[in-house]
């Protein structure tokens, strides 16, 4: 399954860390815990990358780094790039119980990993 690196700037983390701790069947919660190791994994590689960009385009000052106004085109570009680069992840989409009560937001959020069917 692939995801694009803009998951991590959305409520996705939110939504999976609930999934985390809804009670599942052991197989279940098992495969939520290889998705969270892979996510977790994928994620320092984008956030590296997310400071990288900021370093490379921004100015820093003390412990913070800002993009000047005439930088910001470049920067918006190349975070843009980094947005849309595709994760390939190994994992098995997860059946919740048909009495499992989530809102459209989470559903929405992590269609990606649920198995809706």
């Amino acid at each position: 399954m692939k995801i694009k690196n803009n998951f991590f700037e959305s409520n996705g983390l939110i939504e999976l860390a609930k999934l985390r701790d809804m009670d599942l069947a052991i197989k279940d919660s098992y495969a939520v815990c290889k998705i969270v190791k892979a996510l977790e994994e994928s994620m320092k590689i984008y956030a590296d990358a997310k400071t990288d960009l900021f370093k490379k385009h921004g100015d820093a000052e003390g412990e913070a780094i800002t993009v000047s106004e005439e930088k910001k085109p470049a920067f918006l570009k190349d975070l843009q790039e980094l947005l849309d680069i595709e994760v390939e992840l190994e994992f098995k989409p997860i059946k919740l119980p048909d009495d499992t009560k989530v809102s459209p937001k989470f559903i929405q959020a992590l269609e990606k990993f649920l198995d809706l069917e």
